[in-house]
């Protein structure tokens, strides 16, 4: 039968207490070696991906894909097609303009870029009654 905690002397308590440092002190050494195995794998599967610096890449990141490099910022853009215009063009058709002029994107939602860049831009102004985008004179 186990005593109380109550009922055990000092010396019993300090046996099991320098058991416990023993257990958690070997636990310790294998959890370190266990990482270092483990560092090792790693660096083999890094190896074998070609991944440059011997980590893999963060979950959900991929390695290949690269930003678009355009000569011109989007706005440069937007401004130069829509000085051309005097009517001014809706986003859809802003948007082919755009993309017709060689304009890189991997956008998978192009028209809400250019929302965004219309909506922060303080030479572009929306005329809600025809539904287009004009430059501000």
């Amino acid at each position: 039968m186990v005593k109380a905690a109550s009922e055990l002397s000092v010396a019993e308590l300090e046996r099991m207490l320098s058991n416990r440092r023993k257990s958690l002190d070997s636990l310790t050494r294998e959890r370190d070696e266990l990482r270092r195995r483990l560092e090792i794998v790693e660096g083999r599967i890094a190896e074998i991906e070609g991944v440059g610096n011997g980590r893999s890449p963060a979950p959900g990141r991929s390695t290949a894909a690269t930003r678009a490099m355009n000569s011109k910022s989007l706005h440069m853009h937007v401004v130069e097609i829509l000085a051309r215009s005097k009517d001014g063009l809706a986003l859809a058709e802003l948007a082919t303009a755009i993309l017709d002029t060689g304009y890189k994107t991997h956008s998978t939602n192009f028209k809400n870029v250019l929302y965004q860049c219309l909506y922060n831009s303080k030479d572009v102004r929306h005329d809600a009654s025809t539904g287009t985008y004009k430059l501000v004179s």
